[in-house]
This record gives C-alpha cells, structure tokens and sequence, in this order.
C-alpha cells in the first residue's frame, strides 16, 4: 500500500491530481479498466499502486446495474471509498446510487463480495479522510479544487460470493450495452449525426 510520506509516491499524487491529467485518466478507467476488470475477475487493472475494486451497484431510480472502477483502502474486512469525482463541483452519480440503494457487490483479487455503503460523517468522516489522504494525498488536491465536502463511504462486508446468475446475467446485459453504445457511435460518426440527437449510449 503506498503512502504519503514516500517523496516519489507524493510527486505522482501531484501529477495525478492536475486537472487534465486527472480526467484523461477518469475515462481511461472507464473504457478500459471496466471490461478488463470484468474479463480477470479484478486481478488486471491499468493501477498497480492503488487498489482498485469494481463497485457493482444500481441506479437510485431505474435500478439498472452500474459499474464503476474505483480507488479503494482496506479497513480489515471493510472497504473505504472516496466520491471525489477527480475534484469536479459535482458528486459522481454512483455516490447517489449509493445513497438510494446501499447495497452493493464489489469484484477485487479475484473475488465477488457483498458491501452494505454507510455515508460517514463527523469524526468517523474525519478519520476516515485522515486515512484516506495518507495514502493518496491527491484526495487533498481534489477537495480544494470540488470546493465541496468530499463524501466518504465505508463498505461493510456481508459476505464474500461466487457469482451469482443474476450477477452474471446483470454483467453480460452490461457488456451487451457496452457494446450498443460501441455501435451507436460508430453509426453517429457515418452518418454525422450529432451524439447528442441519439442520446447517450450509457449512463451511469
């Protein structure tokens, strides 16, 4: 596990947390590590420093399956989770999620588990946070940046599981949306038609 008070390990933090930087690499996350993360059961990730874990949850409202890729630090068997959205003004939508349907399955290390999300607050957010930025101090970069206090969720274990059906049949209905949403741009792009008049191929 890195920390802060490695010198090397902070350059890096710094350099993560530019703006620019930080949003290539949002996406980078998103196109890339999700599908590779699916294929090895989350043992291959673009990240070999931080932990990253694959958050399975559903929409507040539709209840259709979200996965998001996210940094991660071990509590013992818990798991904290920083919605920082790379220090944009706004909350990720899977903070939201979170909050509606705390329920949720994590795949990391080979391994699919149930995680109930608690929202932390007061010195349980403080201590938490502490924790948080001593192994990624870009977490402070992202909160002067958000001008808004950084939601912290701490996913307590349930259970740890093989995969389900439903599971699998939630993965290959998102696969198979992946690849939809893979289709509709390719056709926007023949037909020059704007992507905004088609919709948007995933939201999460």
């Amino acid at each position: 596990m890195p920390s802060a008070a490695n010198p090397l390990w902070r350059g890096f933090s710094r350099f993560v947390a530019i703006p620019r930087v930080t949003l290539a690499l949002m996406h980078l996350a998103t196109w890339v590590d999700r599908p590779l993360m699916r294929l090895s059961r989350g043992r291959l990730r673009l990240s070999f420093v931080i932990p990253v874990l694959l958050l399975r949850c559903q929409g507040a409202h539709t209840g259709i399956l979200r996965e998001v890729p996210l940094l991660y630090v071990p509590v013992g068997d818990d798991v904290l989770v920083v919605a920082s959205n790379g220090g944009q003004t706004r909350a990720p939508a899977w903070c939201y999620n979170l909050r509606g349907r705390p329920e949720v399955e994590c795949l990391m290390k080979g391994e699919t588990s149930r995680f109930l999300a608690e929202e932390l607050t007061g010195q349980s957010r403080d201590d938490a946070w502490r924790r948080v930025t001593a192994v990624y101090p870009g977490y402070l970069e992202y909160a002067q940046r958000a001008q808004r206090l950084i939601p912290l969720f701490l996913l307590r274990r349930l259970s740890s599981t093989v995969e389900s059906v439903e599971s699998e049949r939630n993965i290959q209905e998102g696969m198979s949306n992946d690849v939809k949403g893979y289709r509709r741009r390719i056709r926007a792009q023949r037909n020059h038609v704007p992507q905004a008049c088609i919709g948007s191929p995933r939201v999460r």
